[in-house]
């Protein structure tokens, strides 16, 4: 989301779309492009990797953990994890941008990032928010952060009928029985309200119930089939 909209929730870690099923085999490409030199100064050596199972990551397959040991010159940096998984499947082609949040310096290279499409990005925060993990409520209080950002963000266009078309199949895929309103466990708000006010898009949805109504009027008219054309931040519906 930080390469779409620089002004939004930081995060840690890194998750790539390998289009392969087999994990080994991506895991070896994966650290074969991260060993290219690119001039900059930066290395990335692949150190180890463990399984990661349905839930922990991307909530309904499995995949691996990545971890990378980042080097400026000889000086080690930070470790990198970077989740992997195979087997999901875009519908729409994937997104090709210049990154909104990329350091604009003549002698650093820069190139364009490929990116999951944003309707499957956010048909996955939807999902992620509404599944339960062996019966308890989800607790990715960050998604709901995600999604409010994105529904305020002037630097997306977000069709209704690329969203549903990535939802739905989404929704089955995950088991998640079919539901028309958008909501959180009653619990969410210690998490979500620190985050949204770091956040200048967050201004006017401070607090939980205000990010859900603006979901609402995102999101519900979606999941009823209720929507078309595009949405528009400004006025707060598709149009």
């Amino acid at each position: 989301m930080l390469a779409r909209i620089p002004d939004t929730r930081a995060t840690l870690d890194i998750d790539l779309l390998a289009n392969s099923s087999d994990l080994e085999e991506a895991e070896k490409d994966l650290a074969r492009l991260a060993a290219v030199d690119l001039g900059d100064h930066f290395r990335f050596v692949h150190d180890r990797s463990r399984r990661i199972a349905a839930g922990e990551a991307q909530e309904y397959t499995d995949g691996l953990r990545v971890t990378f040991i980042v080097y400026i010159g000889p000086q080690r940096q930070a470790d990198l994890s970077v989740d992997l998984v195979t087997g999901t499947r875009a519908v729409e082609p994937i997104e090709t941008i210049i990154p909104a949040n990329r350091l604009d310096l003549p002698r650093l290279h820069s190139s364009p990032y490929r990116l999951y499409p944003i309707a499957h990005q956010l048909a996955d925060k939807v999902c992620a928010v509404m599944m339960t993990y062996n019966g308890v409520p989800s607790t990715r209080e960050k998604d709901l952060v995600d999604l409010a950002v994105a529904t305020t963000s002037a630097e997306l266009r977000i069709e209704a009928h690329t969203f549903g078309e990535a939802l739905h199949p989404e929704r089955r895929r995950r088991r998640i029985q079919p539901f028309e309103h958008f909501t959180v466990p009653p619990t969410w708000g210690p998490q979500y309200a620190p985050m949204a006010r770091k956040l200048p898009a967050l201004e006017n949805y401070r607090d939980v119930e205000q990010a859900v109504e603006l979901m609402h009027l995102f999101i519900d008219p979606i999941l009823t089939m209720n929507a078309s054309g595009q949405w528009s931040p400004h006025e707060r519906r598709w149009i």
